[in-house]
């Protein structure tokens, strides 16, 4: 019982509550007492304070190496849809060279099935291809 009433009264005194009974020596005690606890507070406070900044940096570096790594991801296929259209315009010609066999006003030098097989190819190519803008 006299535990929880030092408990209590050192709680009030903590407040600045019940403070008529101290003299000069125990208020200078008191004080001294509640500027150690608010410096460890601070320092406390401080502390996690600077290890968010430290995460929040970490994350910032992964989230800048994350975005380098979609941008190499974009290029690598923006020029691989470049080739695709490449390929497309070489296919074009092609098929159009194949359209003139078809239409008997030449011969291919060998006409095999690996010929009709690109023949097919490039006639799918030509249908899926959209023209740009």
């Amino acid at each position: 019982m006299l535990k929880v009433s030092k408990n209590s009264s050192r709680s009030l005194n903590v407040n600045g509550e019940n403070l008529a009974r101290f003299e000069v020596k125990d208020l200078q005690n008191l004080e001294n007492q509640l500027q150690a606890g608010v410096t460890r507070v601070r320092a406390r406070k401080m502390q996690l304070l600077m290890e968010q900044v430290e995460n929040f940096r970490k994350r910032e570096l992964l989230l800048l190496q994350e975005s380098e790594l979609l941008k190499s991801k974009l290029l690598e296929a923006s020029s691989t849809q470049a080739g695709s259209v490449t390929t497309t315009k070489t296919t074009s010609q092609d098929i159009q060279d194949i359209s003139s066999v078809k239409a008997g006003s030449r011969k291919p030098p060998a006409f095999t099935q690996e010929n009709e097989s690109i023949i097919s190819v490039a006639e799918t190519t030509l249908q899926l291809a959209c023209p740009r803008m």
